[in-house]
């Protein structure tokens, strides 16, 4: 302590009451791995009646071998002692107001139990100059490179034995973005009953717009649990790709390290919408695909490894020749032969291999048999392509139309 002031008054009736105050002082929570400093406190001790403290804190932060898993708050409130319980609120704030918590909380001293329910104001990120993730959770680092959208949360933390909490984790409209990956329109409302390490119910459910890993997954539905010390585990998941679905078993991912993997499964994939996607000028096709997309990650990197996609039936490809880069027009008998045939091709057999890289290539190999009716009397051929950009790109297509679930935005209304 810098300061310590004593004031009070004595009667033979009443007894002694004090009013103590501190300033400067230093609390050091070894257990809890906290640390306040800049402490102040103002106590009035009155005489057969309940204490009442009044206290603020420069910052009340995190250190030692807990880490530091949320930025030092600034502190104030106030408590309420008696011989049998404390009773106290305060709130806590960062970055500017940009965080705000608050918190009432009581405690019985006969059994050294007690609980306190708590309240995350609506936290905004913006990218245009606003407040991102890493300000606030200084271990997100530069994992997360852009974030827009808003958080809450509410619940309760009850102590005794252990230590139980039950909180709900609002995110609404939130898109995240990290070197490899970038997920967009996330909504929905976890329940956490664990924090360190983190855990939750089974059951979890969150929507999201948009899940870009190069190709242009959207209308996403998650339903999933997490599982001490670092466990995803995904219950169902289901997507949207040019008008099908991409569905996963479940499976569970280790976020502690290592290359993960998940197989995703394709089903009633139009042609047409992936070329469209792939945005060749003059190409267009009739016919489904199915098939397989096994995603890695590693080392951060988001990988796509030999995903394979066929066509479920014989259909049509169609190239306006006219539309053809004059590279490709001017390349000789057998890029013009091969235009010919794909005017109008006749496919009996279509097959897709994608594959991306650590660099966010995407690299497309389209095999196709079959024949086109009006060249050479419909004589079978064969041919070979090779594509490769970053057809992630075009992602931003695919928010189109997209819409919450209503009960994700039930349960989102408690927090409006």
């Amino acid at each position: 302590l810098t300061r310590l002031d004593l004031a009070g008054t004595w009667s033979a009736a009443d007894g002694l009451a004090l009013t103590a105050a501190t300033a400067g002082g230093r609390i050091d929570m070894p257990q809890q791995g906290l640390t306040a400093t800049g402490v102040a406190v103002e106590a009035r001790i009155p005489a057969g009646a309940p204490i009442r403290v009044r206290f603020s804190m420069a910052s009340l932060g995190q250190g030692g071998d807990h880490g530091r898993y949320l930025v030092p708050l600034t502190v104030r409130g106030s408590a309420t002692v008696t011989d049998e319980r404390v009773e106290a609120e305060f709130s806590g704030s960062a970055a500017g107001e940009g965080l705000v918590l608050t918190v009432e909380a009581r405690h019985r001293l006969a059994d050294d139990t007690g609980s306190a329910d708590l309240e995350l104001k609506p936290v905004v990120f913006s990218s245009d100059g606003g407040l991102q993730p890493w300000q606030l959770f200084p271990p997100i680092g530069r994992a997360v490179v852009q974030a827009d959208g808003t958080i809450a949360a509410s619940g309760r933390i009850a102590w005794g034995e252990t230590l139980t909490p039950k909180i709900d984790l609002a995110l609404k409209d939130l898109t995240l973005v990290t070197p490899q990956v970038a997920l967009r329109g996330i909504n929905g409302v976890l329940t956490l009953d664990g924090l360190d390490p983190l855990s939750t119910p089974p059951g979890q459910e969150i929507a999201i717009g948009e899940v870009d890993i190069g190709l242009p997954l959207t209308d996403g539905l998650l339903t999933f649990r997490i599982e001490p010390p670092s466990t995803l585990r995904i219950d169902r998941a289901r997507l949207s790709l040019a008008g099908g679905e991409i569905a996963a078993a479940p499976t569970a991912i280790d976020w502690s390290g290592g290359t993960q993997q998940i197989t995703l499964a394709a089903r009633d994939l139009r042609l047409q919408a992936l070329l469209e996607l792939a945005d060749i000028e003059g190409l267009s096709g009739s016919g489904r695909l199915a098939g397989a997309i096994p995603v890695g990650v590693r080392d951060g990197a988001v990988l796509v490894n030999g995903a394979v996609l066929a066509a479920q039936e014989p259909g049509v490809l169609k190239y306006d020749t006219s539309e053809a880069p004059q590279a490709l027009a001017s390349a000789g008998d057998s890029a013009a032969l091969a235009l010919t045939a794909l005017r109008n091709f006749h496919y009996t057999a279509l097959r897709l291999e994608i594959d991306r890289g650590a660099d966010a290539e995407m690299r497309v190999r389209i095999k196709l048999d079959g024949s086109n009716p009006d060249l050479y009397d419909g004589y079978p051929v064969s041919f070979n392509f090779n594509v490769s950009g970053k057809l992630d790109q075009v992602l931003s297509r695919g928010l189109t139309g997209y819409r919450i679930p209503d009960r994700i935005r039930e349960r989102l209304m408690q927090f409006q």
